[in-house]
């Protein structure tokens, strides 16, 4: 039988950031992703919803990719991409879910055996949540080097249903601040996490240098950004 899920049955983990409308940067959301990954794995492509709630309302999509595309695409497309730096060294993002098969592969990859699996789980400084530090650890390190776009179709996600165009969003970054601290106490109680901590935790061990293409970020940089407006246009027929 053919499966005809087959793109929906490829997501494989949770993450949650705050995302903030690029021109309006005090409309920071609350964004849980649910991210597929391509076969060479270092392509994303995440539904957006306002929470993990079984009711919760489907806001936009984010695709990522790595460095090497970004620097492919037209100058006039790279003002609508942001990098992901800040969002996982601010701990920022986190990872709230992965499926049995993806933490097996994203442990192997960062651990040498069980026993420090273990501690990554309960031992001195884990940072909390269902996900094995190790297992985050990896999978961020892999997100801190590639390039969003994100494009909310619900805002804001109060309203009854999706109102006027999409927006351009961005993540939370050092010029502007990040996500409100009430915010951020709600998460770490909801998921119990611990974001202070999870901050120092990758201070300390993702430590590769990675310095974003400058054509990305320009909100932060130039401190204008693209945004989408709606416009009456004149339908043309077919030739």
């Amino acid at each position: 039988m053919v499966n005809r899920f087959a793109p929906v049955d490829k997501i494989h983990q949770a993450l949650h950031a705050y995302h903030v409308v690029a021109d309006e940067r005090g409309e920071v959301v609350s964004s849980v992703h649910y991210c597929s990954c391509s076969a060479t794995g270092d392509h994303f492509q995440c539904l957006i919803y306002e929470s993990d709630d079984p009711d919760a309302k489907l806001i936009g999509v984010e695709y990522m990719i790595p460095e090497h595309k970004f620097l492919q695409l037209p100058e006039d497309e790279k003002k609508y991409w942001h990098s992901h730096v800040y969002e996982v060294m601010s701990g920022s993002l986190v990872l709230i879910g992965l499926r049995v098969g993806a933490v097996a592969d994203a442990a192997a990859g960062a651990l040498k055996s069980a026993e420090d699996a273990l501690k990554s789980v309960a031992g001195p400084g884990a940072t909390g949540g269902a996900v094995p530090d190790a297992a985050e650890m990896a999978a961020l390190a892999k997100v801190k080097k590639l390039y969003g776009k994100a494009i909310h179709l619900w805002h804001p996600p109060s309203s009854d249903v999706p109102l006027g165009p999409p927006r351009l969003m961005m993540p939370t970054d050092p010029k502007y601040g990040g996500a409100p601290d009430d915010m951020i106490k709600q998460r770490d109680e909801r998921y119990g996490i611990d974001t202070e901590l999870k901050k120092k935790q990758r201070q300390e061990k993702l430590t590769e240098s990675f310095v974003p293409n400058s054509a990305a970020d320009q909100y932060a940089h130039s401190g204008k950004t693209p945004q989408f407006t709606s416009e009456q246009r004149q339908v043309q027929p077919p030739t």
